[in-house]
């Protein structure tokens, strides 16, 4: 910039500061109006207010009450205690639902081994609890499933409705 012009910005600047301070000077000087001389007129309400009477909960008009006389219908009858309980609905006793436990988790399971033989149905089932396995029987549990089935592929095992096949030999072949 040159010096004309930044002596052409310092000469705004000071007329805006003038100009700023006779504001405030004049606006300390103005005097405000006394409120006390100001015409107001008092306060008539058209009507005396009477407080409302307060309601009890139980004397409240229901919804049932207003749906048996809609308001703008020509068919509106006058208030029937009768009708009204009539259509009041019935209180329902809050019972909590029963508590469903889903089903244990099967994938902890695995099918080790199987005997066939004759009578004798067992079949080595390993948990996290028994790595190595233990020889169940049918009809036997492990982790809440039960063995329903064995056959030489693996076992069938059951719990809350729900029934899964564990393969003795698992294809971990990929897809």
């Amino acid at each position: 910039m040159r010096i004309r012009d930044l002596q052409a910005l310092f000469g705004a600047l000071i007329a805006i500061s003038t100009l700023l301070l006779a504001a405030t000077v004049f606006a300390w000087q103005m005097r405000y109006p006394d409120i006390s001389k100001r015409d107001v007129q008092e306060w008539q309400p058209a009507q005396d207010f009477v407080p409302a009477p307060t309601l009890e909960a139980g004397s409240l008009p229901t919804l049932v009450q207003a749906l048996a006389r809609p308001v703008f219908r020509r068919s509106r009858k006058p208030f029937d205690p009768a009708l009204a309980q009539a259509l009041a609905p019935t209180p329902v006793a809050s019972t909590t639902p029963p508590i469903v436990t889903p089903p244990p988790d099967y994938s902890q399971l695995a099918v080790k081994g199987i005997i066939i033989s004759g009578a004798t149905h067992l079949a080595l089932i390993s948990t996290p609890a028994t790595p190595d396995g233990v020889w169940l029987a049918l009809g036997a549990e492990a982790m809440g499933w039960k063995i329903v089935g064995l056959d030489s592929n693996g076992a069938t095992i059951a719990a809350a409705g729900q029934t899964h096949a564990l393969k003795l030999y698992v294809d971990n072949a990929p897809n």
